[in-house]
């Protein structure tokens, strides 16, 4: 009968089993022993060092190529982020650009028009004073109560001069002066529906 001389190598215990490697012949053998019971000697050997560090470095791999992936994702989302930005700054320009250009077309127009474009004899207050009263400055307006040469309704009047009454009770003179600070360089055209008749 052969005799065996062990030697313990590894000892591992875990739930209540006891697993060690024995050296038999120059061979390693696996001993499993359960509590009471006597050593059970296997011939099954463990994974081979060479599979561990393949196993090992297989490991290694999977995490560095999630490690890129979550990298590249993360590049994606702050390039997607840039674009937007980039979007918007750009729409912002376009906005600044076109209202800028149409800032520059209102006060160009504005620049050009002329503050009197009526250049028949006698001048706007004249065309004003033909149309609205045929150039009276006694004229009253019995249905608007309206007087004077250039029509003056009595809030009006009394806002423009401060003088009560009704325009067509005061000279010509004064009446010309009132409709000239109410015209106000063209600004006050809209006063007067006449206005357009007169060309302004």
């Amino acid at each position: 009968m052969k005799r065996t001389i062990a030697t313990l190598s590894t000892l591992v215990v875990m739930a209540g089993t006891t697993g060690f490697m024995v050296a038999d012949g120059g061979r390693d053998k696996h001993v499993v022993a359960t509590s009471g019971v006597l050593p059970r000697i296997t011939h099954e050997a463990g994974p081979d060092v060479s599979e561990l560090k393949q196993m090992v470095a297989d490991k290694l791999s999977h995490q560095n190529a999630l490690a890129k992936a979550e990298e590249e994702k993360e590049r994606e989302a702050r390039a997607r982020k840039v674009k937007a930005a980039e979007v918007v700054a750009s729409a912002k320009r376009s906005e600044s650009v076109r209202q800028s250009k149409r800032k520059t077309a209102v006060n160009r127009t504005r620049a050009t028009r002329p503050v009197y474009n009526y250049k028949s004899p006698g001048g706007i207050d004249a065309c004003i004073r033909k149309y609205e009263s045929g150039g009276n400055y006694r004229a009253l307006n019995s249905g608007s109560g309206a007087s004077g040469a250039y029509q003056f309704m009595d809030s009006t009047w009394r806002s423009i001069t401060g003088l009560s009454g009704k325009a067509m009770y005061y000279s010509p003179a004064q009446q010309d002066s009132a409709f000239w600070k109410l015209w106000n360089n063209g600004r006050g055209a809209h006063n007067w529906v006449t206005a357009g008749m007169c060309g302004y």
